[in-house]
């Protein structure tokens, strides 16, 4: 007589938007190596005011990613941390978020630096480890690590964004930490819908 005590396993969608993010920039990121305008054309970069590509792109920069090691970096931890995220603020509430953090870092960029070509998921990576310090938030209490979270990455971004040359994009890591900030406090106590 056989066992039919079998279990089965069954994939789980367990973060639709996260996951959602990661397929749209991974497919996007694999476009842009035969169409290597796709990068450009998705990036911030100023154009001028009047041209709709610069607004469009406040929305798409943080789909393209320079390359797969730019890819892996920020979306080991988007993996990480949005599920968690996600299942305390809900789908429709997260997308949101990450729809105003891409705006404003998108508007950011084209205001403050003009001269720069900006692409990225990086901050609304910084917007998620902001949000996850706030996971347990409860109505009237703010949580001691996530001031602790707040000091320490906006010091340490603010600092490498005055003091280091490189190519990261020091400005959008404390800008999308900022929104985590706002959204962590306006969304305080409230449940996933």
């Amino acid at each position: 007589m056989r066992n039919s005590n079998r279990t089965t396993v069954t994939l789980d969608i367990n973060s639709p938007v996260i996951i959602g993010f990661a397929v749209l920039s991974l497919a996007f990121l694999l476009l842009a190596y035969p169409f290597p305008g796709l990068r450009t054309f998705m990036s911030v970069r100023y154009i001028s005011w009047l041209s709709p590509k610069m607004y469009l792109s406040f929305f798409t920069h943080p789909l393209m990613h320079a390359d797969f090691a730019h890819f892996i970096n920020n979306f080991l931890l988007i993996f990480a941390l949005g599920p968690a995220v996600e299942s305390r603020y809900g789908s429709s509430r997260l997308l949101f978020m990450m729809v105003v953090c891409a705006f404003v870092t998108g508007l950011f960029t084209a205001l403050f630096y003009t001269r720069v070509i900006m692409c990225g998921a990086s901050g609304i990576l910084f917007m998620l480890i902001v949000l996850a310090s706030y996971v347990n938030i409860r109505a009237g209490k703010i949580p001691v690590t996530a001031i602790a979270v707040l000091a320490l990455f906006m010091g340490k971004e603010i600092a490498e964004g005055l003091f280091r040359q490189d190519n990261i994009a020091h400005w959008a890591h404390v800008v999308g930490g900022g929104c985590g900030a706002v959204f962590g406090f306006f969304f305080a106590g409230k449940k996933a819908r």
